[in-house]
C-alpha cells in the first residue's frame, strides 16, 4: 500500500547521498547497520574500524584528548546528524572518540 509518502532514509541526512534519487538512497540504506547504544557506551575512537555514524535518536558526545590527556568537547550530535563521511573516502580517525549521552 503506497500512501504517497516517501519512506524514510537515513541515508538522507548526509550530504553525499542525499543528492541521490530515492531509488539510489534506498539501496544505501540497504548497507546501514542500526545499532542502538546505552548511554556512556563509547561508539569508536581512534583506531577502531572506520565507519560513518548517523544518529537516529538520542544525543552523542564528539570530543578528542589533549597531549595531557583531558577530554576536549568538540560537538554534540542529535538526530539527524552525523560523524565519519570522510572516513568512507579513505581518511583515518587519529583523534576522535564519541560516546552516547543517552539512550541512543
Amino acid at each position: 500500500m503506497d500512501s504517497g509518502k516517501k519512506k524514510h532514509l537515513c541515508v538522507h541526512f548526509v550530504p553525499i547521498f542525499a543528492v541521490l534519487d530515492q531509488n539510489n538512497q534506498e539501496q544505501v540504506e540497504q548497507l546501514i547497520h542500526y545499532r542502538q547504544f546505552k548511554q556512556g557506551e563509547q561508539l569508536f575512537s581512534p583506531g577502531n574500524t572506520q565507519q560513518l555514524f548517523i544518529v537516529a535518536s538520542g544525543t552523542v558526545k564528539v570530543y578528542q584528548l589533549t597531549t595531557g590527556g583531558k577530554e576536549q568537547f568538540l560537538r554534540m550530535l542529535t538526530p539527524g546528524e552525523y560523524e565519519g563521511e570522510t572516513w568512507l573516502f579513505g581518511d583515518s580517525n587519529n583523534s576522535l572518540y564519541a560516546e552516547s549521552t543517552t539512550d541512543s
